[in-house]
């Protein structure tokens, strides 16, 4: 009822706003009870409304102890997972993943974007001024109640590896993650997000969600592709 409700107040905003034609939705989920309060919603407000394929989210489902959930994996990447881990912790056997407090955001969200910038091709040009800007308050904003969770791979020679993402009740959302890469033989960035799933999973949340792009990595840690649908809506 409250998802139908706002779902019907947005519908309607958009309606009574002139400066639009076209809106295009995309990331919903195709399963999920949003896509279709919304489409309703737009229905009532007097819009058109059409879905769509449009991508993939790997989703990985957690309900379980993380030794278990390793046995659950297949032989391969059960292997892979703890042979990375090894070897990283054989070159940095301090090494630790670290959430950040409020006092050592500002450093972590420093060393994300440094990372970040640093990866080749589209991923490296990706976080510019603007999208850096926007990083920062998600991040800060956020953060306080604990809805973003920033973790940081810490060794003696520096953070090698970063990952962001959204607590959602049961839900981790992973939105991002970078590595170092003068250590990409170490694969510091996959270590640090089974740390990361290993610390999930202790905390008691069920699933992650690794979100949009049916990228390779993802399914490194047994993920299972989840549709998802684009929304869009025209005026008649």
């Amino acid at each position: 009822a409250v998802r139908r409700s706002a779902a019907a107040a947005l519908m309607a905003a958009l309606a009574a706003r002139a400066e639009w034609g076209r809106a295009d939705l995309r990331g919903l989920r195709g399963d999920g009870s949003w896509l279709v309060a919304l489409e309703d919603g737009a229905r009532e407000a007097g819009l058109k409304a059409e879905t769509s394929d449009d991508a993939v989210a790997p989703f990985l489902e957690l309900e379980r102890p993380w030794d278990e959930y390793l046995s659950g994996l297949n032989a391969k990447l059960r292997h892979e997972i703890r042979r990375k881990r090894r070897r990283l912790l054989d070159v940095f056997p301090e090494a630790r993943a670290v959430d950040a407090t409020a006092e050592t955001l500002p450093e972590a969200a420093d060393r994300f974007v440094e990372l970040h910038r640093s990866s080749p091709g589209q991923k490296g040009r990706f976080l510019d001024d603007d999208m850096e800007r926007y990083f920062r308050r998600l991040a800060t904003e956020l953060f306080d109640d604990g809805s973003v969770k920033l973790t940081a791979l810490h060794t003696s020679v520096g953070i090698l590896a970063t990952t962001i993402g959204f607590c959602d009740g049961h839900v981790f959302r992973l939105y991002n993650s970078a590595y170092d890469r003068r250590h990409a033989e170490l694969a510091p960035g996959m270590v640090l997000l089974g740390m990361v799933i290993e610390d999930v999973i202790a905390g008691g949340y069920r699933a992650v969600d690794l979100l949009r792009d049916d990228l390779e990595y993802k399914y490194r840690f047994g993920a299972r592709p989840r549709p998802l649908t684009r929304l869009v809506l025209a005026r008649p």
